[in-house]
Formats: C-alpha cells, structure tokens, sequence
C-alpha cells in the first residue's frame, strides 16, 4: 500500500507540474494574442 500511495502522490505532483508549465505558456501568450486570433487558436487545439 505504500508504493500505490507514492505512486499516487508522484502523479498528482507530476500533474500539477505539467498544468503549471501549459499555463505558464498559455498565459503571457494570452493578451499579446487578440482576441479573434486567441479563440481560433483555442477552438483549433
């Protein structure tokens, strides 16, 4: 039970990390980009 537990605990770490660096991208992106061109590229991924 303890490994599953690490496991779990390494997911959620690796998750938050990943979500942190797509809105680390996403994010000074956002108002450089207008916002015509911001939702296409949004609707497109």
């Amino acid at each position: 039970m303890k490994k599953f537990s690490n496991k779990k605990i390494f997911a959620v770490i690796v998750l938050s990390f990943f979500s942190l660096s797509f809105f680390s991208m996403i994010l000074p992106l956002g108002p450089k980009l207008p916002p015509v061109e911001f939702t296409q590229t949004f609707e497109n991924t």
